[in-house]
């Protein structure tokens, strides 16, 4: 088991909460959709999410996942691919739309590589991930930075983001 020192979770202490990585990164290999239930050990009664599985795919030991306005804003058109690699002064994956839960684990599996820490998921989010705290927190302002640098052009729309 390995502690999880942060979750989907606001009011509650997540150290008391173990999370079995190996347990679901062998389901997530073998394709088997499961509600991770049993491998969640939580003395707070948390329960795992239907993100659980593609949060236990990224290998780093930090993975920071927002649902940013401004990042989904610019990511449901027709060219957000495009649009936010003029923007984004990073290398990232975009993953097409597709059901959240394992149908988007399984479709993001086919697109990490070893070197991904910035995925930005068509119509739902921003995610980054590293193995320094730090470091990620920063690259996640860079990213909600400059998304919301291209929310600011006029064929984009700003839904609320805020610059940083």
């Amino acid at each position: 088991m390995n502690s999880i020192k942060s979750y989907n979770c606001f009011e509650c202490d997540v150290s008391k909460t173990e999370v079995d990585l190996n347990s679901i990164t062998e389901k997530i290999n073998n394709g088997k959709e499961d509600n991770f239930i049993n491998d969640i050990r939580s003395k707070n009664n948390l329960h795992p999410s239907s993100e659980t599985s593609f949060h236990a795919l990224i290998n780093r030991k930090y993975v920071l996942h927002v649902h940013s306005t401004t990042t989904i804003a610019n990511a449901i058109s027709q060219s957000s691919e495009s649009d936010l690699r003029k923007y984004l002064d990073e290398d990232f994956i975009f993953v097409p739309y597709c059901r959240p839960g394992f149908t988007l684990t399984m479709e993001m599996k086919k697109l990490i590589l070893p070197s991904t820490n910035i995925l930005i998921l068509e119509n739902h989010g921003l995610i980054v991930a590293g193995d320094d705290i730090e470091d990620t927190y920063k690259l996640l302002l860079n990213c909600l930075l400059y998304t919301s640098d291209a929310a600011d052009e006029e064929d984009s729309v700003d839904l609320g983001g805020r610059r940083i």
